[in-house]
């Protein structure tokens, strides 16, 4: 998954107390789940790609982003759907 921040940018992580990622030029790319999980909840932008989306908690979505999901996997009626519902059929 790729993140996006201004410029050269390190994260720290409180929990660990070292840095969870550095970002070089505004950019960083990641396929490790705690690290994903830990930058989406902290509101750095994204870009959401499905084939990457099996390595992360579908909970942190939201239901935009769930919808968007269930779309690109050829799930019908995804609009309507509540995030329960969104995240029991994306699985």
């Amino acid at each position: 998954m790729k993140f996006y921040a201004k410029g050269n940018l390190t994260v720290w992580d409180k929990e660990f107390d070292k840095a969870l990622c550095h970002f070089k030029n505004g950019i960083f790319e990641t396929k490790e789940k705690r690290t994903i999980e830990k930058l989406m909840k902290s509101g750095y932008k994204y870009e959401l790609l499905a084939e990457k989306v099996e390595d992360i908690s579908l909970k942190v979505l939201t239901v935009a982003e769930l919808k968007k999901l269930a779309k690109s996997k050829g799930i019908k009626g995804a609009d309507k759907m509540n995030k329960a519902e969104l995240l029991e059929v994306t699985r």
